[in-house]
C-alpha cells in the first residue's frame, strides 16, 4: 500500500513534469505555417486538459501521502524504525520481555 501510493505519486509528479515542459516548448516554438500553428493550438487545448487531468488526480492522492508522512516523521509511529534496524535493540527488547530469544541470538548446534 505504501509503495503503491508513493509510486503512483511520483508517476504523476513525472508525468505533470514531462507535459508541463512539452507544453512550453511548444508554445515557445516559432512556426513557419498558418496550418501549423492551428494544429499546435488544437494539441495544446487537449495536452492541456490531459495536464490538469493528472494535476487534479495528484491532488486528491496528497492527503494520503501526508499520512503516510507523518508515519516516519520525527514524532510518528515508525519514528525509531532507522535506529531499531541499526541496532537491532527494538527486536531484542520486544523478545526479551516475552523471554524469547531475538534473532541471530540463537545458539547454532
Amino acid at each position: 500500500m505504501v509503495t503503491t501510493s508513493l509510486g503512483r505519486a511520483r508517476d504523476l509528479d513525472v508525468q505533470v513534469t514531462f507535459l508541463d515542459d512539452y507544453i512550453r516548448n511548444l508554445k515557445g516554438e516559432e512556426l513557419s505555417a498558418p496550418y501549423e500553428k492551428a494544429w499546435k493550438e488544437a494539441d495544446l487545448s487537449g495536452l492541456a486538459a490531459l495536464l490538469g487531468k493528472l494535476k487534479a488526480e495528484r491532488t486528491a492522492l496528497q492527503p494520503g501521502i501526508e499520512a503516510i508522512a507523518r508515519l516516519f516523521s520525527e514524532k510518528g509511529a515508525f519514528s525509531d524504525l532507522p535506529v531499531a534496524i541499526s541496532t537491532g535493540k527494538g527486536v531484542q527488547e520486544q523478545c526479551n520481555h516475552k523471554g524469547e530469544s531475538a534473532p541471530g541470538d540463537q545458539e547454532t548446534v
